[in-house]
């Protein structure tokens, strides 16, 4: 998805059906995935329930995520290695990818080092 794409998609707010759907991608429960990503289980089961969007914040977690998981799927080639990477701790990053995305800062980490071996180049 081109960058001004995934910020109109966050900032309307995506569907809460992601989340059943990212979750199940990473081989996680959907309690797991939400405790990961600081999500209420309460707020998701209201939004689906009422058919409402994700706030801009959940939004922007998940599609931070699916950005690092476009960017592993690079290096890995395979849906196993990015899950495992995504979801094991990274010494490199002394953090879960997965639990690096709550903040874009993190998310920046975690997308450099990714890249750093995608592409050979380290600082």
């Amino acid at each position: 998805m081109a960058p001004e794409a995934r910020e109109r998609a966050v900032i309307a707010g995506l569907p809460a059906t992601v989340l059943d759907q990212a979750a199940e991608k990473l081989g996680l429960s959907q309690r797991g995935f939400l405790a990961a990503l600081k999500i209420a289980p309460t707020t998701v089961a209201r939004n689906k329930t009422a058919g409402n969007a994700l706030s801009v914040d959940d939004s922007d977690r998940v599609a931070r995520l699916a950005q690092l998981w476009h960017d592993t799927m690079v290096v890995f080639e395979h849906e196993q290695g990015t899950r495992a990477w995504l979801t094991g701790r990274v010494p490199a990053l002394d953090g879960i990818p997965l639990e690096l995305v709550l903040t874009s800062q993190g998310f920046n980490r975690a997308r450099t080092a990714i890249l750093q071996l995608a592409y050979g180049v380290y600082a």
